[in-house]
């Protein structure tokens, strides 16, 4: 068999002293199969040679597309300099049509709430209830009728100087189910220290000539697999919990295996049981996998400015 092409995904959110993970899959056409063909870690006390290591690794398979969890574009007042008029005055263009799509987007809500207000608070609040074996896919975030928790996202606001146009996009398609599923709502540096965006650009540096990088969310290619049926609702549930991630793990695992047939070494299945991290550095190949195929989604150019090469997959079966 020959390797028509590869595709990797690297974690590297986390701590001080968490460890790099690199996941490689390689395409086998003739027998249309996936190979989970290298799981590489890189410990953090290996200062000396951890840049090294991961361009070795990179040139050894020729890597060309890498998809990482870490934000390749900044918020436009990232950089502002201290005379900055503040966000009610700001020129950046994004900002201003960011919040009057989401005026527009709260103006569309309330004028449902007018024309039926005891109708409008009844499917409300059948949408707000808990209930464990609930599709949460039965409506999408952005309406008719929006949720409580939406409702206060979008009155927070964008701020320019913590939020992307990609931020506001993915709150329209994700975010009640991002919070039912998760209990998190997407943020670009939410869970992205200064320090690591520090560490991947200086890692950045090392990486050969000709690697593309993208930018994928772990958690956004989960809800992707269970809209595709590839995983079940209740092996998510438990994917972060100490005692139960374990399992989790595995039920997620065998099901990626078969339904989307990719071949995983018994060796590499123990790490990726045992190590989160690890297990998001496949997650992340996976969304790779996808943007192979061209099985991912369309997204606004407007929430996608130049530079983002923000990945949503789209795991058909």
């Amino acid at each position: 068999m020959i390797a028509y092409n590869n595709i990797a995904g690297m974690s590297i959110k986390g701590g001080k002293f968490d460890n790099v993970f690199l996941s490689l899959l390689e395409y086998y056409p003739d027998t249309k199969r996936w190979f989970l063909k290298s799981l590489l870690k890189v410990k953090d006390s290996e200062v000396g040679t951890k840049n090294d290591v991961i361009k070795d690794w990179t040139q050894k398979y020729n890597i060309k597309d890498l998809v990482s969890d870490i934000p390749l574009t900044y918020p436009p007042c990232f950089n502002c300099n201290l005379e900055c008029p503040g966000e009610n005055n700001c020129q950046v263009k994004y900002v201003r049509t960011s919040q009057d799509i989401l005026q527009k987007t709260l103006a569309e809500d309330e004028s449902f709430n007018s024309l039926s207000p005891k109708e409008y608070e009844r499917k409300r609040n059948i949408d707000d209830e808990y209930i464990h074996n609930k599709n949460i896919f039965h409506k999408k975030t952005l309406g008719p009728i929006l949720s409580k928790s939406f409702k206060r996202r979008l009155k927070k606001g964008i701020s320019p100087y913590w939020n992307r146009p990609i931020d506001l996009w993915v709150w329209f398609e994700y975010y009640d189910q991002m919070l039912s599923l998760f209990n998190i709502s997407f943020n670009s540096f939410g869970s992205t220290s200064l320090m690591t965006l520090f560490r991947f650009s200086y890692l950045k540096r090392h990486f050969p000539d000709g690697l593309t990088l993208y930018e994928g969310n772990v958690f956004i290619a989960y809800i992707e697999l269970l809209r595709n049926g590839v995983i079940s609702k209740s092996s998510l549930q438990n994917i972060n919990d100490f005692e139960y991630g374990y399992n989790s793990r595995l039920e997620i695992l065998e099901s990626i295996e078969n339904k989307l047939k990719i071949f995983i070494y018994e060796h590499d299945y123990e790490v990726l049981l045992k190590s989160n991290q690890a297990f998001n550095s496949f997650i992340l190949s996976l969304i790779g996998r996808s943007l192979y195929l061209n099985q991912v989604k369309k997204i606004d150019t407007k929430f996608k400015p130049e530079g983002c090469n923000f990945v949503i997959p789209n795991f058909k079966l």
